[in-house]
């Protein structure tokens, strides 16, 4: 947490303050931060600009269970900030400028110092480089977005079946805000450093779990590309309660293959679990998995169309 102070004071400097400041303590041994004489004051400082402020203990799950938490508090707009990150003074008010009808959210730079200018392209098809590393002159259309940003919430959920590395998190939380028809604006105006801190965060994890990562992003991958793998790893209720959406599902995807335990759809294309597990992560589509996760209290039914996103449809 050594740069967390910096990155407090950068929000409570920005000319357009947040309404409310969220810290989600995500470490293994939660203080009270209060009585640190440096939050202390900082604490004193966000109650001088009137900026409500709260600190929640994270799930130790992983960043991603935090971000799904701070967006389900939210009332309309994210400002997602890393607690290495510090944002230029009008940062903010920059990124607000460009959030109008039709957008889903906007990012600025995230620059380690002494970076220079490069154009990046924007597509979901280059994500082992991005335009936000780097400074550039004009504002532009993105197809994803990278580490700090301003977004809309509860247009998407993210994805919680990564571990808890999250590798690829905010690529495919604002991937599928943009496939939901909303733009995805850069602006080189507004800016943040990247105090890139040599400890915490996801250099605590295993290379083991960001390479389980990438493969729930070429499975992702997959489906954006019209193939669904469906895993029916459960009793043949929840069967049946799939077979029920499963008309909504095909107006979705151009293919559907279903490995499952029970044979309730002659006309579609099946396989055994055993065969799916060689496809899938079997986690990603735990309904009862998601419904723990999601704090679900209703029908099955609501929450597999929720699970799949189809609840629309």
């Amino acid at each position: 947490m050594t740069t967390l102070p910096l990155t407090l004071q950068s929000i409570i400097t920005q000319t357009r303050v947040p309404n409310e400041l969220i810290i989600l303590d995500d470490t293994n041994e939660p203080k009270d931060l209060r009585t640190i004489p440096i939050y202390k004051y900082l604490f004193e400082l966000l109650d001088e600009k009137k900026i409500n402020w709260k600190v929640i203990f994270g799930k130790k799950r992983g960043q991603h269970f935090n971000h799904q938490t701070a967006q389900e508090m939210a009332k309309d707009l994210v400002w997602r900030l890393d607690d290495d990150v510090i944002a230029e003074p009008n940062c903010l008010e920059e990124l607000l400028k460009q959030f109008k009808e039709g957008v889903g959210g906007v990012g600025g730079t995230v620059l380690l110092p002494g970076t220079g200018f490069k154009e990046v392209d924007t597509s979901i098809n280059t994500t082992y480089e991005n335009q936000q590393w780097y400074k550039f002159k004009e504002i532009k259309e993105a197809e994803h977005l990278y580490s700090s940003f301003l977004y809309k919430a509860n247009v998407v959920d993210y994805e919680l079946s990564l571990s808890p590395t999250a590798s690829r998190e905010e690529t495919i939380l604002t991937h599928n805000i943009y496939r939901k028809g909303l733009k995805l604006i850069l602006t080189p105006t507004a800016v943040c450093w990247h105090l890139r801190n040599p400890e915490g965060g996801i250099r605590g994890y295993s290379e083991e779990n960001k390479y389980r990562d990438e493969r729930i992003f070429e499975e992702i991958k997959r489906e954006w590309n019209g193939e669904l793998i469906v895993m029916l790893n459960n009793g043949i209720g929840d069967h049946i309660v799939f077979k029920s959406i499963l008309p909504k599902l095909k107006k979705k995807y151009k293919k559907i293959k279903i490995a499952c335990c029970y044979q309730l759809f002659p006309e579609e294309e099946t396989m055994s679990i055993a065969e799916g597990l060689k496809y899938v992560n079997p986690d990603r589509f735990n309904i009862y998995k998601w419904m723990i996760d999601h704090n679900w209290k209703t029908e099955m039914k609501e929450a597999m169309e929720r699970m799949y996103d189809v609840a629309c449809l």
